[in-house]
């Protein structure tokens, strides 16, 4: 028998990090010891079992063993013959290891003079796009160096004309396309070329469409006259055509709840589901950009978190009646803690946005940023200074791993378990509190916390899973 790693897996990290990722969906699985991760790239198709043994002289019985978890997991698959197919192998030279980056591909918006809430503000509409060769070289750079999920939104990113051979060569390179995020406003050829590639390659792509009211009066008041009827369309079809083409790429519908949408949250979410979208994922936002220039968007807290109860006790109970719309909200609450039973927990040695230590973002310019809320502070050019020399510098190096215990302002507070210091862009100095994250969290643990203990929901951190 000739082993290989399966076609929808590949192996990527870096030399000191391998992992065999899934290039269909999000799955990462390390390869912590060195002499396994070598016997997994020599799983070539043209390397029998018994010469596998030889090689590193281990019994054939031992290798099968080991082998066969991977078969189980799809991982890798056995011939009885040899298979002239080279397993996709991109291994960085240096760690830490970039998995996923979020890139901002244009900062054109067909919607920018409407979006009161726009995190990007003034910025849109102010520059040309970078050309398709640069942001190709971007991709194949990051394929190189290890990458594995890549990210496109903007602006408004179906504005280019050239995104379907971006995400082609996104895929090409067996790199995980992760998400595509849309206004959902107008749907060009771009669309129908890039479903159709999703369709084909069997990826669980995430489409993020935005809606940012359940009415065309609420929503229309951030996106403009019409604006509502055709996101809802557009919303439909991408539904339509996913089950007419079998396509397995996964549809959230994104919204910022604001002063004027958070009391129709639990006649939107009844709206939502009747749509067969798979996820809806809800935030407050952040004031920067335009939400700064309109505070009277903010909801207030207390309301707010009123409102939020409400619409977890609904999920819940529709939850235990069987499967049902998936609900993100914010970093209080999703639908995998009542998968899991339990939810994850700060402690002083985790890194700050631990979910984005191993993440950036690049800008519409090719600046590269801690994430993309972080417009105050680039680290380097990827069109200049490459983003390999960027990712390992020592300035953003520095900040990736930073750990909690480093928010010297919030040692002593009990808080600092749930909110993990908040976003370290708000206070400005990385060591100090975010005020509002202390506001909100006050909320949760007194309103939301023992409504999740009371579904049988456990938190810990990662040292102390049971």
């Amino acid at each position: 028998m000739y082993p290989i790693i399966s076609g929808s897996y590949a192996m990527r990290g870096t030399i000191q990090e391998p992992h065999l990722v899934n290039c269909r969906e999000f799955s990462v699985t390390p390869l912590e010891d060195q002499a396994l991760a070598a016997i997994i790239m020599d799983c070539d198709g043209q390397t029998s079992v018994r010469e596998l043994a030889s090689r590193y002289e281990i019994s054939i019985d031992d290798l099968l063993a080991f082998l066969n978890k991977f078969e189980s997991a799809g991982m890798i698959d056995f011939s009885p013959q040899q298979i002239r197919r080279r397993p996709f192998v991109a291994l960085g030279q240096q760690s830490p290891w970039l998995r996923e980056v979020h890139i901002d591909i244009t900062n054109r918006c067909n919607l920018a003079r409407w979006c009161r809430h726009c995190f990007r503000g003034d910025k849109l509409n102010r520059s040309q796009d970078v050309q398709t060769a640069d942001w190709l070289r971007v991709i194949e750079d990051l394929s190189a160096m290890g990458s594995y999920s890549v990210a496109f939104s903007g602006g408004e990113p179906t504005l280019r004309r050239d995104l379907p051979q971006l995400v082609e060569c996104v895929l090409k390179h067996k790199m995980f396309f992760g998400a595509l995020f849309t206004n959902g406003f107008v749907w060009s050829k771009n669309m129908d070329a890039i479903l159709s590639m999703l369709a084909e390659s069997g990826s669980k792509t995430t489409l993020y469409v935005s809606l940012d009211g359940p009415t065309a009066k609420l929503h229309d008041a951030n996106r403009g006259p019409g604006a509502y009827q055709k996101t809802v369309a557009f919303i439909k079809r991408l539904v339509a055509f996913r089950e007419r083409c079998d396509a397995k790429y996964r549809l959230t519908v994104n919204s910022q709840v604001t002063a004027e949408n958070m009391h129709t949250l639990l006649s939107w979410y009844d709206d939502l589901k009747k749509l067969d979208i798979d996820r809806w994922r809800i935030t407050s936002g952040r004031v920067t950009g335009r939400l700064a220039e309109n505070t009277g968007l903010l909801p207030s807290w207390d309301e707010l978190f009123v409102e939020y109860e409400k619409l977890i006790c609904q999920h819940i109970a529709d939850y235990r009646s069987g499967p049902t719309m998936l609900l993100n909200m914010e970093s209080f609450f999703n639908t995998s803690m009542l998968n899991n039973g339990y939810a994850l927990t700060f402690s002083p040695v985790i890194s700050i946005c631990d979910y984005k230590e191993q993440a950036c973002s690049i800008e519409p310019n090719g600046d590269v940023q801690f994430c993309t809320s972080w417009g105050s502070r680039n680290f380097g050019n990827v069109f200049s200074t490459g983003i390999r020399d960027i990712w390992h510098s020592d300035s953003l190096q520095t900040l990736k791993q930073m750990k909690v215990g480093q928010i010297t302002e919030c040692q002593n507070c009990d808080l600092l378990q749930f909110c993990g210091g908040g976003c370290r862009l708000v206070p400005g100095d990385v060591t100090k509190k975010d005020p509002t994250s202390c506001e909100r969290y006050r909320r949760f643990v007194d309103i939301i916390l023992p409504l999740l203990q009371a579904a049988g929901i456990s938190f810990y951190n990662e040292r102390s899973l049971p």
